[in-house]
């Protein structure tokens, strides 16, 4: 395992890995301590020995939680220390990661997500399977709304003339099912999410 100076160079922090209490296995969070990062924060998390990530909402550890974790834990479960640099993350992301076991130390790079697309990967991404089932469904509904729109345009043009018409449906076809392509390989961002491609 790679100590904190090998951590730093590889571009990230040593963590020691701890479970989400049992109310937040289906959050979309993760509990941590990052300088400069506002709670509430989209992340990304990337484990820099599998290359896998995940991107999801950060909160701080505060006293208050410290308490809570460390009362309503397993009883096998050792206790939160914020001095070993904690990382309370649900088994969902932790699988997503490729990070096997808690009480481990892993290496991982946390940064905020300034992507303007990180809302759409969470909702991809997220620990509850209905939050994920809506940002799909949502983005089915745009898809349709966005084919829609240009069909309607097309059949505007399809009055020019008898070989318009035909040049204009093949071209409606390619256009749907080229963009349902696309659309389908975004919806398997995080269905499931450990998938390999």
């Amino acid at each position: 395992m790679p100590n904190q100076n090998q951590a730093k160079v590889l571009g990230g922090q040593q963590f020691r890995i701890h479970a989400a209490l049992h109310d937040e296995t289906s959050s979309g969070w993760v509990w941590c301590l990052l300088q400069g990062v506002k709670p509430r924060t989209l992340v990304e998390i990337k484990n820099l020995e599998s290359g896998k990530s995940v991107v999801c909402e950060y909160r701080a550890i505060d006293n208050y939680f410290l308490d809570t974790y460390n009362d309503n834990k397993a009883k096998k479960v050792r206790c939160l220390d914020v001095t070993e640099n904690p990382l309370v993350i649900s088994y969902w992301y932790r699988t997503a990661l490729g990070i096997e076991r808690i009480g481990s130390q892993e290496v991982l790079s946390i940064a905020p997500v300034r992507d303007r697309y990180a809302r759409i990967r969470a909702g991809l991404e997220h620990a509850d399977h209905m939050s994920r089932l809506a940002t799909r469904l949502g983005l089915i509904s745009l898809w349709l709304g966005f084919d829609s729109v240009l069909l309607g345009i097309l059949s505007v043009l399809s009055f020019v003339g008898r070989y318009f018409f035909l040049v204009v449906s093949i071209a409606s076809i390619l256009i749907i099912v080229g963009s349902g392509i696309g659309l389908g390989r975004v919806l398997r961002w995080g269905w499931p999410i450990n998938s390999e491609e």
